[in-house]
């Protein structure tokens, strides 16, 4: 276990950090959620938002990576959550998101 903690690619690490951005973003477990509309049929989309605050996941459940574009204007000012080097930062004037295969995404709305 001692050395799974040290180990920054641990699975035990990865849980942790999990952890820790779901606390930082509440409105996912006591939100008002709704679907969010997508390009992609292996995309599911959902918003939830609570007290002031919006916060979008997004997963792709498909075999192969893809771009995903939200069908709604209300949510172009995206900032990822995971801040996350695997992904280029979104273009705010692009409202196309890259997704791995069977990826996730999450990201606070501005």
């Amino acid at each position: 276990m001692a050395d799974q903690q040290r180990d920054p690619n641990s699975l035990i690490n990865w849980m942790e950090h999990i952890i820790r951005i779901r606390k930082q973003c509440p409105e996912f477990g006591c939100g008002k959620w709704q679907i969010l509309e997508t390009d992609q049929p292996c995309a599911f989309a959902h918003c939830c938002e609570s007290e002031g605050k919006s916060a979008i996941a997004l997963h792709n459940l498909g075999d192969r990576s893809c771009t995903v574009t939200l069908k709604s204007d209300e949510y172009n000012y995206l900032i990822d959550i995971f801040g996350d080097s695997q992904y280029e930062p979104l273009d705010i004037n692009l409202p196309s998101i890259p997704i791995k295969a069977y990826g996730y995404r999450w990201f606070r709305v501005k």
